[in-house]
């Protein structure tokens, strides 16, 4: 038997009950009910999209942290000490660049974008 997932509470959007049948007939009640829900969806939608930067954000100052950590290590530790060649050192340097110009694009992103 395979295991089974829970759904993701955060990603799941759900419906009011009383739009099981929504906006049968043509009153104006309608009409301001369907604003209404249109407004609320536009609203998690909004919440959803900076909840995603800001996770991502997040993932990429990790990935920052955890790379700048590791050059640095390497440039202040004896030579007998460091685990990687001077080949893997560079390729680091240029992986710690191009994450830190992901984690600035991404913050610049999420602070200057529409929310």
């Amino acid at each position: 038997m395979l295991p089974t997932r829970k759904p993701n509470k955060l990603l799941s959007i759900r419906l009011p009950s009383d739009m099981e049948q929504p906006f049968a007939g043509s009153s104006g009640q309608d009409d301001t009910g369907y604003k209404q829900h249109i407004e609320k969806l536009d609203q998690q939608e909004a919440t959803l999209k900076y909840l995603l930067r800001r996770w991502v954000a997040g993932f990429l100052t990790i990935c920052t942290v955890v790379v700048l950590t590791v050059f640095v290590l390497h440039m202040v530790l004896p030579t007998q000490w460091r685990w990687l060649s001077p080949e893997e050192v560079a390729e680091i340097k240029n992986v710690a660049l191009t994450v830190f110009g992901g984690l600035a694009m991404s913050i610049g992103t999420l602070f200057y974008s529409r929310k």
